[in-house]
Order: structure tokens, then C-alpha cells, then sequence
């Protein structure tokens, strides 16, 4: 089965969490001083069937995008995955 890719949604939210809480010890992330929840912000999750294999946590600032958080957990070419992106 291929991976897809597709930004996140509200029902990714346990999902999400949860490999925050695996991998980063817990959703909420210092930043610039201030404690941001990653499990709320946008950002592109990456499932192998019902496996959530990997993700990314985006920031929206004024003028650019920053990356919080980017997370793989099994190892897939670039190439087979990003032809199964959904934007």
C-alpha cells in the first residue's frame, strides 16, 4: 500500500498527539518564549494504511512558513511518496 500524504485534519488529532507525546515527550513545544501546542497547528501527516508514519508542524508567520516539528517514522523514497501527495 502506498503512503499518503495529505495535510492534517481533526480527526488526525489523536493520532498526531500521540507521536508527539512518543517522540518530543509532549505536544507542547517552547518556542520564542511562549509554550505552542504542535497537535493544533497545520501542518501534512503522512499515513502507510492506518499507520500514521510520519508528519510535519507548520507556523504561520507573517511572511514565510516555519517548520516546528518533522517527524519520519519508517523510511520511504522521496520520489514514491511525494507522486502519492494530496494536496
Amino acid at each position: 500500500m502506498p503512503v499518503i500524504i495529505r495535510a492534517t485534519e481533526e480527526s488526525d488529532h489523536a493520532d498526531v498527539r500521540q507521536l508527539l507525546m512518543d517522540r518530543w515527550t509532549a505536544p507542547e513545544i517552547m518556542l520564542d518564549n511562549e509554550m505552542v501546542d504542535a497537535s493544533r497547528l497545520p501542518g501534512y501527516v503522512a499515513y502507510d494504511g492506518e499507520e500514521l508514519v510520519g508528519m510535519v508542524t507548520l507556523i504561520k508567520r507573517a511572511d514565510e512558513w516555519e517548520i516546528l516539528t518533522l517527524d519520519s517514522l519508517n523510511r520511504w523514497g522521496v520520489s514514491e511518496a511525494s507522486c502519492w501527495m494530496q494536496w
